[in-house]
């Protein structure tokens, strides 16, 4: 079957469709683009210039300004204050350990212990003179002597930074006394005394020797050895490197050694009862006569020097310097070999003997 359809007639009373002519599409124009970027960045880029322009300038001028450098020189050296000269040049120093102090005194002047470390007197050597005039004396006391000042004019001054009295007199036309009392570390008390006419120019070098006074460090006999006698009831302390060689106890001797590098020593008891303690002041020491007296714990005590030694037979002993006082109706001996002078170590270890009564 042929399926097919013929063509059909057109109408004629119907007109044709107008023919609508086709246009052409419009391009598009794109939009146009903002020239604010542009201008920013133009802006950054001229500031950058202009501050290029101006930092350029400014180093340029620097270096055109800059002063041209001038040759240096050393500097003139200045030369350093002269040090004043030490006033106390050539000056002796005495040192005593057992009241625990220090002073200078001139080269020309002479210096005689007094007692077993108790003190000095200090004068001008090779000039005789009538004492007291022109005689530094300084002792050591355990209790104050202000009592014997009552009445004189009294003054504080500093020695050493310490507080001290000072007590000043005129006993009469021709004699001035000045009289210092100062405390030591160990609460023992010092006494300086000075006589001399009043226009004397030696006031000046006891002003000196005042001014060099100061107060030691404390040498401690803590950690010293100590010997105690029972018996004879007494005890006295030593170095550790001081040793005991001997004691003995017998109807000959009562006495005991001790012995180190440098120091020597011996305690000897008598053996006789002597009832007469004033027997000590016409008491002789093998031979020697009293050099002087002094005092140790508040007991009298005579002293013997003897640069020879003793002599017994065809030996003789070192020179020594014995302190002897009378306890219980009894001599007692404290005998240091070796010389005549007592070294700051030797005056220590006497200062530590005492009775334990």
């Amino acid at each position: 079957m042929d399926s097919s359809l013929p063509p059909q007639p057109i109408p004629a009373s119907v007109a044709p469709e107008p023919v609508v002519p086709v246009q052409s599409p419009v391009p598009q124009v794109p939009p146009k683009k903002s020239i604010l970027p542009f201008l920013f960045i133009f802006l950054v880029i001229f500031i950058i210039g202009i501050g290029g322009f101006f930092v350029y300038q400014k180093l340029a001028n620097n270096k055109i300004s800059a002063p041209t450098p001038m040759p240096t020189t050393a500097p003139t050296a200045v030369p350093s204050p002269t040090p004043s000269p030490d006033p106390y040049l050539d000056w002796q120093t005495y040192n005593n350990i057992v009241y625990q102090y220090s002073l200078k005194y001139p080269p020309a002047w002479k210096a005689q212990a007094i007692g077993a470390g108790a003190g000095l007197d200090i004068s001008e050597e090779g000039v005789k003179k009538t004492y007291p005039y022109g005689v530094f004396t300084i002792q050591g006391f355990a209790r104050s002597t202000e009592s014997n000042y009552k009445g004189w004019t009294k003054s504080e001054i500093l020695l050493d930074e310490t507080k001290a009295v000072k007590y000043e007199r005129l006993n009469r036309k021709d004699l001035k006394t000045a009289a210092i009392i100062i405390k030591s570390p160990n609460n023992k008390f010092i006494e300086i005394l000075f006589r001399e006419t009043p226009d004397s120019s030696n006031w000046n070098i006891f002003n000196q020797i005042l001014s060099s006074f100061n107060f030691l460090d404390p040498l401690d006999p803590a950690g010293w050895n100590v010997y105690k006698n029972t018996k004879y009831e007494y005890q006295i302390s030593y170095p550790t490197d001081i040793k005991k060689i001997k004691e003995l106890d017998d109807q000959n001797n009562t006495m005991v050694a001790f012995s180190g590098k440098d120091i020597s020593f011996e305690i000897k008891l008598g053996r006789d009862e002597i009832t007469d303690a004033n027997a000590l002041e016409s008491y002789f020491y093998l031979d020697n006569p009293i050099a002087r007296t002094t005092t140790l714990n508040g007991l009298k005590v005579n002293i013997y020097e003897s640069t020879t030694g003793y002599c017994d037979g065809p030996t003789c002993s070192k020179p020594f310097i014995a302190h002897v006082f009378w306890h219980q109706n009894r001599y007692c001996h404290l005998i240091f070999y070796g010389d005549t002078q007592m070294s700051e170590a030797e005056l220590l270890i006497l200062s530590t003997f005492k009775f334990i009564e």
